[in-house]
């Protein structure tokens, strides 16, 4: 299922206010399952990962590519923080080292063996 963009500030407030957080050394994630049908992802990249912002725009380019590539359950907002190791990552690359930590929080629907 393809993964919705997050974009209300309300809602972002909300994940942020109530949400979970996991990482490892590619991204932070902070998420916060919902009762909705729907998966919905922000990517964050701040200024400290690049002070550009078209270089911080193509890792935000490639880690959307990387979601497309990976099992997101229905239920669930997320935001993406990526890391200054996800710089020169392809997508594919970033959804096999972002494939552990989602399946710790639990993110990833069962049984599928992608990527």
């Amino acid at each position: 299922m393809p993964v919705e963009r997050l974009r209300r500030r309300k809602d972002i407030q909300q994940l942020f206010l109530s949400g979970q957080v996991v990482s490892n050394r590619i991204a932070l994630i902070r998420y916060l399952i919902t009762e909705l049908t729907v998966a919905r992802a922000a990517i964050a990249p701040g200024k400290r990962l690049d002070k550009r912002a078209v270089v911080r725009n193509k890792v935000r380019r490639r880690m959307r590519e990387a979601l497309k590539l990976l099992p997101i359950v229905e239920n669930v907002d997320f935001v993406i923080v990526p890391r200054a190791e996800a710089l020169n990552l392809t997508p594919v690359v970033l959804a096999r080292r972002l494939k552990p930590i989602l399946d710790e929080a639990g993110l990833l629907e069962e049984g599928d063996n992608a990527s």
